[in-house]
């Protein structure tokens, strides 16, 4: 299943299975950027059968997906991973990369705003287990690399 909401707040859903498009009822998923499937009927963490994605405020969060919802789907665990750096620092962009076996890196690209020219990228190793009810999201270890052009454009 693909999921694409619009700018004006509208969802559609692809069966790919299927090879059909539908409408949902008018509203918009509420995280940004690519989801990440893990779980379920395709390639998809075994047992979870749920999105991981960055909420709006930029939290790693899951979402069930599966069902059929009249409206936004509410997420089902929110992580409120902090990383701690100078205030001059300007986040430009996250990415979630799944890395198998329900472990995930956050990468983080940040801008000094003092120094235009100058990025870094956080690299923080997660990695989110059962337990009780629910899931917990257990941090390894965050890296901090401060990147110039040539592996800037490697790393991304």
């Amino acid at each position: 299943m693909i999921w694409v909401s619009t700018d004006v707040g509208h969802t559609y859903s692809f069966d790919t299975a299927r090879r059909g498009w539908s409408k949902q009822k008018g509203w918009a998923l509420s995280f940004i950027g690519r989801a990440d499937c893990r779980g379920g009927h395709s390639p998809c963490v075994a047992d979870y059968k749920l999105w991981f994605v960055f909420n709006d405020a930029g939290h790693v969060c899951t979402f069930d997906l599966a069902a059929n919802y009249s409206s936004p789907p509410p997420p089902r665990d929110t992580w409120l991973e902090e990383v701690k750096t100078p205030k001059e620092w300007k986040q430009v962009t996250s990415y979630l990369v799944h890395l198998g076996s329900g472990r995930f890196c956050v990468a983080r690209i940040f801008c000094d705003i003092k120094k235009d020219t100058e990025k870094y990228g956080v690299f923080t190793s997660v990695e989110v287990e059962k337990a009780g009810g629910g899931l917990r999201m257990v941090k390894h270890r965050s890296e901090c690399y401060r990147m110039d052009d040539i592996l800037q454009q490697w790393v991304l």
